[in-house]
């Protein structure tokens, strides 16, 4: 349900080059194909997308396996998925460069902290000077940014304390031509069934130099589609919030 909400906010479409850089079984991108592949018009457009425009990276070997394998099942016989670190310096990587992606969707991984002795391995990350120590999806925060080209629009799955506590301010301050679009919080049983007992928030945005004054999108979902048990509940209302999001999109624009 949360893939499904943003692959909707998101609205990708058949010219799109998407890349998920925390790709795990890749249901981004399968998401992606079943909301894409309907607007394909002829065979040529649809395989252009199925093979071209989906990208992924993941380190895991076994969870790269699934994510082929359940991307074909989905139709793409190609499945761009590179098992590797996607935090790597960008000249690591054979066929992947920064500012290329039209769109980012991710969930980066929780709970991992960066110390200082594996910096030297990393790519060049603002949010890494001056700490000892970063929380894995903060630098997964700045290399979504990083994939984005100008204009190209990102979603991540994130802590909800990235976004209040004071300890993440420097965070919050980083806003390299990043242009915040929408903050939406999801409910603290999201991620439980999962084993994970933490609450979230989703952030979408542009990749802009041009940072105006602007509005940005608030919403909370409380009901997911699933409870902390993961049975389906009777009366979700993430639909309804993504279809706010794409109403003020439409009026204020990416």
């Amino acid at each position: 349900q949360v893939i499904r909400f943003i692959v909707f906010c998101m609205a990708p479409s058949l010219s799109d080059l998407i890349i998920d850089p925390f790709a795990g079984s890749a249901h981004f991108l399968t998401e992606s194909l079943s909301y894409v592949l309907p607007s394909a018009r002829n065979e040529k457009a649809k395989n252009e997308f199925v093979f071209y425009k989906l990208h992924g990276i993941e380190k895991s070997e076994r969870m790269v396996r699934i994510a082929m394998t359940d991307m074909r099942l989905h139709g793409d016989g190609h499945s761009n998925i590179r098992c590797t670190d996607a935090l790597l310096p960008f000249d690591s990587y054979t066929d992947l460069a920064s500012n290329s992606f039209d769109i980012v969707m991710t969930n980066p991984p929780f709970g991992s902290v960066l110390q200082k002795e594996s910096y030297s391995y990393l790519g060049d990350f603002e949010l890494l000077k001056e700490k000892t120590k970063v929380p894995l999806e903060v630098i997964g925060l700045e290399r979504s940014v990083q994939l984005l080209r100008e204009g190209g629009r990102m979603a991540i799955v994130l802590p909800e304390s990235i976004f209040v506590n004071k300890s993440y301010a420097y965070v919050r301050n980083w806003q390299r031509n990043v242009k915040i679009r929408g903050i939406i919080s999801l409910p603290l049983s999201t991620f439980t069934p999962f084993g994970a007992n933490i609450k979230t928030s989703i952030l979408i945005a542009t990749k802009t130099k041009t940072l105006n004054d602007y509005k940005v999108f608030t919403g909370v979902i409380e009901d997911i589609g699933f409870d902390s048990k993961g049975n389906d509940t009777q009366s979700p209302d993430w639909l309804d919030v993504a279809k706010a999001f794409k109403s003020f999109i439409d009026e204020e624009g990416w």
